[in-house]
């Protein structure tokens, strides 16, 4: 099971959940996860590091993030948040899953443009 966080800061509750490692130990898992309960969080399920590999819809193979890389979302209060799950550099993953190292992920042109913009706060999750 994910784990799964709920967060009471600056006067604001906000959920999500991020992989472990018990979803990357199997394919099947980390897939059932990719298409069934990823959809069902509504862009709250972080996987800024993990990606599985999936077949796009022209038929090829392509990897991809398990969810959404971050989220940046305003509180009630005006506070602006940018939020990433990573998983620590986990090496059990099975074939057809990568976790990238955070000193690699850190690197990726994504995470350059989710920082780009500085927020009130960076909720890292994990």
């Amino acid at each position: 099971m994910s784990l799964f966080a709920h967060f009471r800061c600056f006067a604001f509750w906000w959920s999500c959940s991020v992989p472990n490692s018990h979803e990357l130990y199997d394919y099947a898992n980390t897939y059932d996860m990719y298409t069934n309960f990823v959809p069902y969080m509504g862009g709250r399920y972080l996987s800024s590091n993990v990606n599985i590999t999936v077949f796009n819809s022209n038929g090829q193979v392509q990897s991809v993030p398990v969810g959404n890389r971050y989220a940046k979302f305003t509180t009630s209060k005006g506070r602006n948040v940018t939020s990433l799950g990573v998983l620590y550099n986990f090496y059990g993953n099975a074939v057809n899953t990568t976790v990238h190292t955070v000193a690699t992920m850190v690197k990726e042109k994504w995470f350059t443009d989710a920082i780009a913009e500085e927020p009130d706060v960076f909720l890292l999750v994990g």
